[in-house]
C-alpha cells in the first residue's frame, strides 16, 4: 500500500521529460541571442533597455517551461481542473506579457515589413479582432467535448495551450505593442478596451461557478489528491480564473489611467497660460 502511494506520488510530482518543448524554447532562445550579438546597440540607455528586453524574454521562456513541463501540467491534466486553470492563468498573463515585454522592436519591425506581413498582422492585431479571437479560443477550448478531447489527446493538449497562448499574445499586442507600425492603443482607449476584455471573461467564469453539475468526466472519476469535491474543484477553477484576471486588469487599467494623466498634465501644460490682464475688459 505504502509503496503503491509513493509511487502515485512520484507521478503526480514528476516533470515533463519529453524534448520537444526544451527544443523549441532552446531555438527561439537561440535566436534571440544570435539577434542581440548581430545588433548590439553601442549608446548606453539603449543598451540598458536591450537588457531589460532579454531578461523579460528569458523570464517569459522560463515561466512558459515551468507551467507546460513542471508538475502543474500532470496535475491538471489527470486530477485537479483548478491545477489546470492556473496553468492556463500562467499561459494567459506572465508568460504573453513578458514575451511581448521582451520582443526586439528593431528586428520585429523588420519582419512585420514583410511582404504579405504587414496587412495580416495589422488585422489580426486589431483590438476588436484581438480581443474577439482570444475570447473565441479560450471559451472553445472550455466547451466540455473539446476539453475531454484534449485531455485524452496530448497532440489537441499541445494545440489547445499553442492556441490559447497566441490568443493571449494578440489580446495583449493593443496595449503592449512594441513597434510602432502597429502601435498600442492611446491610453484612455486602452481603459475601455480593458473593461471590455474584461467583461468578456464573465460568461466561461460564471457559467463554471455556477454550474450544478461537474461538467468534465475527468475529474468527477479522477483520483483525490485534497479534500475537494469534484464540484468545488470545478468551482475553485473558475474563481482562480477570475480572480488572476481582475488582478491584471486592475493593476493594467491602473497603469493606462496613469499615462492617461500624465498626456493630458502634458498637454495642458503646453497651452498657452491665460494672464489676469487677459480677462480684463478694456475700457
Amino acid at each position: 500500500m505504502a509503496t503503491a502511494i509513493a509511487a502515485s506520488t512520484a507521478h503526480v510530482l514528476a516533470w515533463n521529460t519529453t524534448l520537444e518543448l526544451p527544443a523549441i524554447l532552446l531555438t527561439l532562445f537561440l535566436l534571440y541571442a544570435v539577434n542581440i550579438v548581430r545588433h548590439r546597440p553601442r549608446q548606453v540607455r539603449a543598451l540598458r533597455a536591450a537588457r531589460r528586453r532579454f531578461i523579460g524574454f528569458c523570464l517569459g521562456l522560463t515561466t512558459l517551461y515551468v507551467a507546460l513541463a513542471s508538475p502543474i501540467d500532470a496535475i491538471g491534466e489527470h486530477y485537479l481542473f483548478c491545477v489546470h486553470m492556473v496553468q492556463h492563468v500562467i499561459l494567459v498573463y506572465p508568460v504573453p506579457l513578458l514575451l511581448l515585454q521582451g520582443l526586439p522592436p528593431a528586428w520585429l519591425s523588420a519582419w512585420v515589413s514583410l511582404p504579405g506581413i504587414d496587412p495580416l498582422a495589422r488585422c489580426l492585431t486589431h483590438p476588436a479582432v484581438a480581443a474577439l479571437t482570444f475570447n473565441v479560443i479560450f471559451t472553445a477550448w472550455h466547451i466540455p467535448g473539446l476539453y475531454e478531447w484534449a485531455l485524452r489527446d496530448p497532440l489537441v493538449h499541445q494545440l489547445e495551450h499553442a492556441m490559447i497562448l497566441v490568443g493571449a499574445l494578440l489580446m495583449w499586442w493593443p496595449i503592449l505593442s512594441p513597434i510602432t507600425s502597429l502601435p498600442r492603443l492611446a491610453p484612455g482607449v486602452q481603459v475601455l478596451y480593458v473593461l471590455g476584455l474584461a467583461i468578456g471573461h464573465i460568461p466561461v467564469v460564471a457559467y463554471l461557478t455556477f454550474s450544478r453539475e461537474v461538467m468534465y468526466p475527468t475529474y468527477e472519476m479522477a483520483q483525490r489528491l485534497v479534500a475537494l469535491s469534484p464540484h468545488e474543484d470545478q468551482q475553485l477553477g473558475a474563481i482562480i480564473m477570475q480572480l488572476a484576471s481582475m488582478l491584471t486588469f486592475v493593476v493594467v487599467l491602473a497603469m493606462a489611467f496613469w499615462h492617461w494623466y500624465r498626456e493630458e498634465s502634458a498637454h495642458m501644460g503646453n497651452l498657452p497660460q491665460t494672464t489676469e490682464s487677459s480677462h480684463t475688459p478694456a475700457y
